[in-house]
């Protein structure tokens, strides 16, 4: 698929900084449309940075999809053969690091040097993460409410698996409509790429998440506990998410039809599968919305 392991070695076959560069730039404007960072005929890695670089993901999926063109094999399998190709990869770039090593003739204080270099770009790159981290906190937090919910509960459970596969960058963010301290509700941030029909689906497990909370409080009127009580999150017109990013691999009725029809190179950004998930609920959980916590010991 990649033309052997001598091939991309070469010299004529490295990528240059520039290049790199160029193409992080063409991503971050447009993920979605953003152009293959090369060709199947003309197929070349990232060696300089790191092996799962955004550049070596690109040429990854654009041999996996080559390979399975050729050989008319089924798209499902797209994510499983990129997967194994950089693998394929941090292979080259461990012998490559083998080979700098080998002919190299630098000094002990210049290898020194290049040492406290690394440990400084790691804690850097550590500090980094964590920052992204704590922006993406509200995600990953409502991300795990739902899924518990789903697990916990058995009407909601066949659901784990598409929910699992949404993840953190599937669901939707908020934004606050008052001052700091007072009771606030939040208003939810539309996801562009997201089928307007898997908002109620996903909601329905804020909803169980915050009976089952407020079950274990029979004493609402005279106390609340502690912790805090799940947040009121309300529709809202036409706010629309800043997040650029979307979740590749999805059913194709998870997308939205407009945005997913403009979408020029779906097969390799968006790869949505042919099946067609039945976002609904089994009707019997609205008895769980009864006043009574007597549904939650029937199942």
């Amino acid at each position: 698929m990649l033309g052997g392991e001598t091939a991309l070695l070469h010299h004529d076959r490295r990528v240059s900084i520039s290049e790199i560069s160029a193409f992080d730039v063409s991503l971050k404007a447009d993920r979605a449309n953003c152009p293959p960072c090369c060709s199947a005929e003309a197929l070349r890695v990232d060696l300089q940075g790191q092996p799962r670089s955004e550049w070596n993901k690109s040429a990854a999926r654009v041999s996996a999809l080559n390979f399975i063109t050729s050989n008319q094999g089924n798209r499902d399998d797209l994510p499983i053969i990129e997967k194994h190709i950089l693998t394929y990869i941090k292979t080259l770039h461990a012998r490559v690091r083998r080979l700098d090593i080998q002919f190299s003739n630098v000094d002990e204080e210049k290898t020194k040097s290049r040492d406290r270099r690394k440990r400084r770009k790691t804690t850097v790159r550590l500090l980094f993460h964590c920052c992204a981290y704590h922006k993406t906190y509200k995600y990953i937090k409502l991300y795990h409410q739902r899924l518990e919910t789903a697990m916990t509960e058995p009407l909601l459970r066949p659901h784990v698996g598409i929910l699992q596969r949404l993840g953190p960058d599937g669901m939707s963010s908020d934004e606050s409509d008052g001052p700091p301290g007072a009771l606030r509700t939040y208003r939810i941030c539309i996801l562009p790429w997201r089928a307007v029909g898997v908002t109620p689906f996903v909601r329905v497990f804020d909803a169980f998440a915050a009976i089952r909370r407020r079950s274990r409080f029979p004493h609402l009127g005279g106390g609340i506990g502690r912790g805090a009580l799940p947040r009121i999150r309300v529709a809202a017109v036409g706010l629309f998410s800043t997040n650029d990013r979307f979740v590749p691999g999805l059913p194709v009725n998870t997308y939205m039809p407009d945005w997913i029809s403009g979408i020029r190179n779906r097969d390799l950004t968006v790869r949505p599968t042919s099946e067609s998930y039945n976002f609904t609920h089994d009707n019997r959980i609205f008895l769980c919305a009864m006043p009574s916590s007597a549904c939650f010991k029937s199942f």
